[in-house]
């Protein structure tokens, strides 16, 4: 009797080869390659991707081998959100996120006001910007701003606070692009922006 064996993988007794998938490689560039040469060489090939073992013969489709690995991925990613390790870590995610709303509220009291150095090209581009990644890329800079000033007039330094700052001020969960464009609408109009240009 035959073992039981994915469908693109035939009993035989030529030898197998292995080749390692290109970086950035999709799953079914990946596939198609091998296939090409499986047929070339007339023996099977196999290639790691993404951890996962995947074997093509010369009688292999690009769709079963991407359907082979997509079943493996699927029963991988489920075998981990189902596992006791996968729990614990998100009960240590969820306690870590309570934690972070309660120093989140507290730092969020009783914000200094905002201090601009060009008020108009504030009042100006918040007008229109009234879109919602827009308005959440404005709402994020004053928060941000002001937990800065706050803690600046605590003795902290700008450098020292500004990365703690964006977490505290990040209530919306905002992009790498937003937070950029946030960052350069304050060095253009906060009273501390040329010293927050300088950090990275």
């Amino acid at each position: 009797m035959r073992s039981a064996l994915p469908p693109h993988i035939i009993m035989s007794q030529v030898n197998t080869i292995k080749i390692k998938a290109r970086c950035g490689d999709h799953i079914s560039k990946a596939a198609q390659l091998t296939i090409e040469i499986a047929k070339e060489k007339g023996c099977n090939v196999e290639f790691d991707f993404n951890d996962i073992l995947v074997t093509a013969t010369p009688n292999s489709t690009c769709e079963e081998l991407c359907e082979y690995y997509q079943q493996k991925s699927d029963e991988r990613y489920n075998a981990w959100v189902n596992s006791p390790e996968y729990a614990k870590l998100q009960a240590k995610r969820e306690i870590e996120a309570r934690e972070l709303e309660d120093v989140r509220a507290v730092a969020l009291t009783e914000l200094p006001d905002l201090e601009l150095t060009d008020q108009n090209f504030w009042d100006v581009t918040l007008a229109a910007n009234q879109d919602g990644m827009g308005k959440a890329i404005f709402d994020f800079a004053e928060r941000w701003a002001r937990l800065m000033q706050k803690q600046m007039s605590a003795g902290q330094k700008l450098e020292d606070i500004a990365d703690d700052c964006i977490t505290l001020a990040d209530t919306d969960g905002i992009s790498g692009s937003m937070l950029g464009m946030a960052k350069q609408l304050l060095v253009q109009t906060w009273k501390y922006g040329p010293e927050l240009k300088n950090i990275p």
